[in-house]
Formats: structure tokens, sequence, C-alpha cells
């Protein structure tokens, strides 16, 4: 027999735990926003996630279910919770001690969670007493976050098709889970969305990142053999690129590129260190330091390295990806090769899926990211258009984006100059006619992606 909510309430009330809710009864009261929030005791531990309390703005404690929906007025009168029986405290107090209660986050249906490292150490841990900003909340205490740049993580646009609706998730979430195992992935919503038909939530996915043995051993072996083909010319192939490449083709997030290849080369991803060797290469004898010297490899033998860290550093997308999918398109074919090879066509729709995985086909203009990011994602996003646009002319195929797949404004002048100009502690890393943004340049590279 299907419980009520009283029935539910007053499971809550004797402390027996959260029960969510299922049947027809459940979907109605989902609807008409009425879903049962428990009440919590005075020393709740608060819930620590890297991101806020994610999909919502409420404030989380480790015994609530989700949270999302603020206790009602009638509910917020009554006396709190009854003191917990001895026995219960007991365990509570054993559970504690053993260290039982990790860091918590909410989850939704069937996301399998397992032994993983702690996320507290994603950001820097906040007072006690400090209230827990969300991404959805543009006037946070603290800046914007990142999609990226988080270690150990990925993270996947949910699409309104998806498993997990996204109008679902903005109105119920389920039990949070906090056990000595902490949990592989976080689901935080960037955009709270309104009652507009086209202004829907928006929510990414943070899933932990791993792999069996044999694909990180491929990985790793990728990224060596790529340095030590070009080693000891690594970072006068980097100087190269922003010469020559980038000016016609400015994809690469320059500063973060170098920020990154100067603290470790090998936490950029080694896909993307393959291609901008690859395509700096043939113009290896335009370096002066490099002019007497015989290049010590061939370009294929760079993209083939490439490509095999593509196939597994693209099951964890992000803008770095991305980056390397669209260089890979413009690599110099071989000589034997002929018009009619579907390459340019099947590197541009792998491009087109990496993109539309980071959710890069949406608008972030109303998102609470970092303003670098969005810009970022503008540019990234429409160089990813026309690529498509042009494989599909070259090839007489249809495209795989149509105009009503994607909602991103164009960029701007100002979104192509974000990330450009280059601080004085890497500019050894470029040529100083390359350390500033070049207007003309983008100027280009704008009128070939709006026109």
């Amino acid at each position: 027999m299907p419980q009520t909510p009283h029935a539910i309430s007053a499971e809550h009330e004797a402390g027996t735990g959260y029960v969510p809710p299922s049947g027809p009864a459940a979907a109605s009261r989902i609807e008409a926003n009425e879903l049962p929030t428990p009440s919590t005791t005075q020393d709740s531990p608060k819930v620590t996630s890297p991101f806020g309390p994610p999909c919502g703005g409420q404030q989380l404690h480790a015994c609530e279910p989700g949270g999302a929906r603020p206790v009602p007025q009638q509910q917020q009168q009554q006396p709190q919770q009854q003191p917990q029986q001895p026995q219960q405290q007991q365990q509570q107090q054993q559970q504690q001690q053993q260290g039982v209660y990790g860091p918590a986050a909410v989850v939704h249906q069937n996301l399998v969670y397992h032994p993983s490292p702690s996320t507290e150490d994603l950001e820097p841990p906040q007072p006690a007493d400090a209230k827990s900003p969300t991404l959805a909340s543009p006037t946070a205490g603290r800046p914007a976050h990142s999609l990226e740049d988080i270690i150990g993580r990925a993270a996947y646009y949910m699409g309104p098709t998806s498993e997990q609706d996204t109008f679902l998730l903005d109105a119920f979430r389920y039990g949070i889970l906090s056990e000595k195992y902490n949990l592989d992935a976080n689901i935080v919503q960037v955009h709270a969305g309104s009652s507009l038909p086209d202004d829907r939530p928006m929510h990414f996915l943070f899933l932990e990142i791993g792999h069996p043995d044999h694909v990180n051993r491929a990985r790793q072996a990728a990224s060596d053999a790529i340095e030590a083909k070009v080693w000891p010319y690594g970072e006068n192939l980097v100087r190269l690129y922003f010469r020559h490449v980038h000016p016609v083709l400015p994809i690469v997030s320059k500063v973060r590129f170098l920020r990154r290849y100067h603290a470790d080369k090998k936490s950029v991803p080694a896909c993307l260190r393959g291609a901008l060797y690859a395509l700096a290469s043939v113009f290896w004898r335009c370096d002066m330091a490099l002019r007497g010297t015989p290049c010590p490899f061939q370009q294929h033998e760079l993209v083939d390295h490439a490509h095999s860290a593509l196939r597994r550093e693209i099951e964890n997308p992000n803008l770095f990806i991305l980056q390397a999918c669209l260089l890979l398109i413009h690599v110099t074919p071989p000589a034997i090769d002929s018009m009619e090879a579907p390459t340019t066509w099947t590197f541009a729709a792998q491009a087109t899926a990496c993109a539309q995985m980071i959710g890069a086909h949406q608008d972030p203009g109303q998102w609470n990211i970092q303003l670098v990011e969005k810009k970022l994602r503008r540019k990234l996003w429409w160089a990813t258009f026309v690529a498509d646009c042009w494989s599909s002319i070259c090839h007489g195929n249809p495209p795989h984006i149509s105009a009503s797949s994607f909602n991103t404004c164009p960029p701007a002048m100002d979104d192509l100059r974000a990330d450009e100009d280059v601080p004085d502690d890497l500019r050894y890393l470029v040529e100083p006619p390359d350390a500033l943004f070049e207007v003309s340049a983008g100027a280009r590279f704008l009128e070939m992606l709006v026109s």
C-alpha cells in the first residue's frame, strides 16, 4: 500500500531514513512541488562538495535527501526533531569515529560509486560557518567555477533527452549518500533556467577519470613517443606554431596552453601536443636556429601518435581535446592521398561529437562559469561549425550540424582576444611579435567564421 505524505513525514520524525517517493501519487506530488523534506538536527555535518550545493541553491546537510526544495512554512514553525534514541546516537558516534561520513554529494539514480580520492582537494576548504554558493547563483561570494582543469574529473554536457532529464533534475533530487565510499560523479547546474520554453536548466555530469591499465599504458606510450620524436626541439616547435600557424588558425587557447606546457608539458593532452608539433614541423626551416639541422622526424609519425592518443583521450573530452580534433583536420595529407578520401569528413565528425559532448553547442552567456571559458567555447564551437560546413561541401554529404541544433552566439573580436596576451614569465615560448593579440589576424579569422 503506497505511503501518504504524512506517513513518509512520520518516518523522518522517527529517524528511520528517507524513502524516495514512487507511484502515481508521488508523481503528482512532484509536479505540485510537495516533496517531503526531512528536518535536520542542529549538529548535522554539512555537505562539502567541490562545486557547492549541486543543482539547486539550498545548503545541504548530510542527512538530507537532496535539500533542493525549501521546507514549507508550516513545517518550519514545527518544533525541532525529537532527540534521537540513545542507541541511534551511539551508532552515529561510532560511525563518525570510524570515518564513515566522507565528503557527500548529490547524485542521481543508477550512478555507481566506488572508493576514490577525496573531492575536497578540488577547491580550498571553506570555513565551517560559511555559506556554500552554488553554480546557479551569479552573485555567489567566490569567482565562477570552471568546467575545465578539474584534476581527475571530466565534464559531460547533459542534454534534454538524456537519461537524467534537465527539468527533472531541477525539480527533484535523490538521496545524499555519505558513506566510506566517495562518489564518482557529481551533477552540477551551471544555469537555473526560467519559465521560458527555450531557457531550460543546464547541467553537467562530472565523472571521475579512470581507465583500465592497458588504456593508460597506451596513452602514456603515445605521449612518451611524441616527446621522444621532438626532443630537444619541443620549444622551438611551439614557437614556430604560434609564429606561423596560430595567426591563421587561432584554435589553441594560447595562454592556457603555454602555462600548462611551462609547468609540465605532459600535463597537456598528448593528442594536442602531437598535433601542434606536427603542424609546426612544416615550418622547420623558418627557425634560424634549426635551419642547418635536418628535421629528425616525419610529420606523419607525430600525427600517428597524436591519433593514437586521441583515440583514448577523447573519452574524457575538454577544450584541449576539441582543439586537437580541429588541428588534426589541417595536417598535410600524404602525397598518395586522393580528394575522394573521407579523412577530412570523418575528422570533422569527430570534432563535432567532441564539441557536443562538452556542451559547446549551447550558448554559455548565462552560465556561471569563468568568462574566459565562455569566450573560448564560442570561438571553438564556431570553428567546429565552419569545419563541418566545409567538409560537407567538399565531400557532398549533408552536414552533421543543423541550424536548429545549436544556439551558441557567433564570437566577437573580444572573444578572440581572450587568453591571447602572454604574460612575461611565458614569453620565452613565443617570438616577441606573438606575445600580444594581433587584431588583423583576429579580424580575418572572424570573417571566416561568420561570413
